[in-house]
């Protein structure tokens, strides 16, 4: 019974990762615990397929010109020191409770900004998307932050980086998700290398199947065709329920 569901899971996060720029952890994660997988190995062998599904997914994207380089290269640049210091961070607190009852504050004012301005894009906003360009320090920036609150809070960096890319550097939806995609790749995939070398927590079955279902739902994904709007809503709605997930966690 254990294989179907991992596979089922795998095309599940697969096809919302590939359709709105994002990890799939928060889908993956969850399933994992709730069939008794230990945490470090369910976080670790999220990150490998999350990892995966990005690389394939961008691909498709930049197949059809749907990526942003100059964006990319500036966010991974603060997305790998803003790893270690969230890292370092949780070491020198010994706990992250109260580091993470202050981010999820944070997480909710994100959530109620981000809510409110989707919704408003799907509502009134008919005008076409103008890209800008920003400097180095914006988009390091953001992948410091990214970075930093996605270990704190055990959740992937897409949330961060999808809105950044969208209303920050005004990147068009469809280039948005394949440069976050990308991105996402990057970062996680140092992480794995981690996982499997060091701390040994990576496990095989937990990573192969699910990785061949998503691929299901990668296929899925890109011949899905909805509007831009639609796509912002459904981010929205996912971001409240990362922001759920770890509130639940906190509590209880």
């Amino acid at each position: 019974m254990e294989y179907p569901v991992l596979i089922l899971i795998g095309a599940i996060a697969g096809f919302f990762s590939s359709l709105l720029g994002i990890g799939g952890g928060f889908i993956i994660v969850p399933v994992f615990f709730l069939m008794g997988i230990k945490a470090s190995i369910a976080g670790a062998s999220s990150l490998a397929i999350t990892s995966m599904i990005a690389l394939v997914s961008s691909i498709n994207y930049q197949k059809r010109g749907n990526f942003n380089k100059k964006a990319a290269i500036h966010i991974v640049s603060g997305a790998l020191p803003g790893g270690v210091a969230g890292i370092i961070t949780v070491h020198i607190l010994n706990t992250t409770n109260l580091l993470k009852s202050f981010m999820l504050v944070g997480f909710l004012a994100l959530v109620v900004i981000m809510l409110t301005r989707m919704l408003y894009d799907v509502i009134w906003e008919k005008k076409a998307i103008k890209e800008r360009t920003q400097s180095i320090a914006i988009g390091v920036s953001i992948g410091f932050f990214a970075s930093f609150v996605s270990v704190i809070m055990g959740v992937g960096g897409g949330f961060a980086y999808m809105p950044s890319l969208l209303y920050v550097y005004g990147i068009p939806i469809q280039a948005a998700a394949g440069t976050s995609l990308f991105i996402i790749f990057f970062v996680n995939s140092i992480s794995t290398i981690e996982n499997i070398f060091l701390n040994h927590t990576v496990r095989l079955l937990y990573v192969a199947l699910p990785f061949a279902g998503s691929l299901l739902g990668i296929k899925a994904a890109h011949k899905t065709n909805i509007s831009s709007q639609l796509k912002k809503f459904l981010f929205a709605a996912i971001l409240f329920i990362i922001f759920a997930e770890n509130l639940t966690a906190l509590i209880f």
